[in-house]
């Protein structure tokens, strides 16, 4: 059901946003129906009076039309219906809107009926048909009719060759059911409004809005305007676009800038120098922003686990910002090459682009950490056996070995000296870059510290298990890289060769992008996409 509530704010809004328009472009809407400006504003008021709804609801109803027409102007024109046994004009069209009100504070209710079609017939009798005025038809109704001889249908017909245009006032408290909320809606039509009779501010905007409809002026023939002329200056637009690119530069180097580290392993507390420009304070606003909405989300803490397995040194906040910004621009170069199709097309292309660079990085890095396991384990073991404890050698290893290693075994070190366990310490870092050989070795380190054992020993064999499958994945992946590749070929081959054709004789394939054609590349295509499918699984072994 249509249940939009315009208000004041938002009609007045429309208001300035359609004289900035009108400034800009040297043109001004017109009515479609209506060519001339119209000489007044007619409003007729069809309340239900029946004895089935006496008590609070005829009560809201008649207190729901009083607000509404005392929020029309003044030199507005209105007229009352009452449909109860039968529908009646109890006040013609008149310029005295307190006569209105005053008919409809002392309308009794009528016998049983409610012929609201019967009264929609009547309400075209009521208006003026021969003045040029904005027509404006109110209904106070629950949506049902009792005894009318003629269908909506048939009303509504009248209502539409006359111009009239409804808006529904919705006396009943209950949710409507099917063929209430099916009736309410076609007596509203698609610009129609429907608003509860306890909505004062929406019966108001109701009044608002048929008295900006009702002086809307015709469109008169204008040269082109500001916007206009600005755009058809190639040098000015290309000045634009220059200093939108510019500023989300601007903006992007704002965000990027270098960040202190989120652990302080110095032990000095170096305070970041805070420079205070219009982009600073703008891009401090919109993290802020940012970091309040991903708090009351519940999901920066996942984003920052994310961003910390591909070391990217940003917040979830900063990232977000800067993944908006890079797709604003790939939105903006999309619309400059291939116009309003291709904003939302590559403003997703620099939004996925975004989220697979960071995937990447993190898999890479992921990767990189496993290879080297083996290494560093047999490091570990070789300093416990020199006479080193486990968190002395883990230190050894942060201060020798190789990125990502050294990093992370450097952040295991500094928890477990401030006070976190270290194997719970270990057990983060796995989870982090999900490495699978390194909950191998955690075991171990909970048993040697439970009941003891040459730790050292066990952390070699471990090591050198885990070196044996990295050669046993090696020669898996050497084994089935003729499979991958004739998997690339055959996928990348149709392509290629499609775009080939397209660029050398476009008229040869153009029958193809019709008629039955697009049946067949619609099949080949879905045909590719299962044979790519089962291609890279088979080719996928795991152990």
């Amino acid at each position: 059901m249509n249940n939009a509530r315009p208000s004041k704010r938002r009609a007045a809004i429309v208001v300035v946003i359609l004289s900035a328009l009108t400034m800009l472009t040297g043109t001004s809407p017109a009515p479609a129906a209506t060519p001339a400006t119209p000489s007044r504003l007619d409003v007729v008021v069809a309340i239900d009076n029946s004895q089935r709804l006496d008590g609070p609801r005829y009560t809201a109803s008649r207190r729901a039309a009083i607000t509404l027409l005392s929020a029309l102007p003044t030199d507005a024109r209105t007229a009352v219906i009452a449909y109860g046994s039968f529908p009646q004009t109890v006040r013609d069209l008149s310029a005295n809107v307190t006569g209105s009100k005053t008919v409809i504070s002392a309308l009794a209710v009528d016998s049983d009926g409610s012929q609201l079609f019967e009264a929609l017939s009547l309400a075209v009798e009521t208006f003026d048909q021969t003045s040029n005025s904005y027509r404006q038809l109110v209904v106070i109704t629950d949506g049902l009719d009792g005894t009318s001889q003629r269908t909506l249908s048939e009303a509504m017909r009248g209502i539409d060759a006359s111009q009239i245009h409804i808006n529904v006032i919705d006396i009943n408290t209950d949710p409507p059911d099917a063929q209430r909320a099916a009736v309410l809606n076609q007596l509203a039509g698609p610009d129609g409004t429907i608003v509860a009779a306890a909505d004062t501010e929406g019966l108001r905007a109701i009044a608002v809005r048929s008295r900006l409809d009702a002086i809307v002026k015709p469109a008169t023939p204008a040269g082109p305007g500001l916007v206009t002329r600005l755009f058809s200056n190639t040098l000015v637009l290309l000045l634009g676009m220059a200093l939108i690119f510019g500023a989300l530069l601007t903006m992007l180097l704002q965000v990027t800038a270098p960040k202190p580290q989120k652990l302080n392993l110095t032990g000095y507390d170096v305070a970041p120098k805070v420079v205070k420009t219009p982009v600073a304070g703008i891009s401090r606003a919109l993290t802020d922003l940012a970091d309040r909405k991903l708090e009351q989300s519940g999901k920066s803490r996942s984003i920052g686990v994310w961003l910390e397995r591909a070391a990217i040194n940003l917040r979830s906040a900063e990232f977000l910002i800067l993944a908006a910004i890079i797709s604003l621009v790939c939105a903006m170069l999309g619309w400059l090459r291939f116009g309003s199709i291709g904003f939302p097309l590559f403003g997703m292309l620099g939004a996925f682009g975004c989220k697979f660079y960071v995937d990447r990085s993190a898999n890479k890095r992921s990767k990189r950490f496993g290879d080297q396991l083996s290494d560093t384990l047999q490091l570990l073991s070789s300093s416990m056996r020199a006479g080193q404890g486990l968190v002395q050698a883990l230190d050894s290893v942060a201060r020798e070995g190789e990125s990502p290693t050294k990093e992370e075994f450097h952040r295991v070190v500094v928890e477990t000296r401030l006070g976190r366990d270290l194997v719970e310490s270990l057990k983060s870092l796995a989870e982090r870059l999900r490495c699978v050989d390194l909950e191998w070795v955690i075991p171990a380190v909970e048993i040697n510290r439970d009941v003891g054992g040459d730790l050292a020993e066990v952390l070699e064999q471990v090591g050198n298990t885990i070196r044996d499958r990295a050669d046993l994945r090696r020669q898996v992946k050497t084994l089935s890289a003729e499979g991958r590749l004739s998997a690339v070929v055959l996928i990348g081959m149709p392509i290629v060769l499609g775009l080939f054709i397209k660029l050398s004789n476009p008229d040869y394939i153009s029958k193809l992008f019709t008629g039955q054609g697009l049946y067949l590349l619609g099949g080949g295509s879905l045909l590719m996409l299962i044979g790519s499918i089962w291609l890279f699984n088979l080719c996928k072994i795991e152990f």
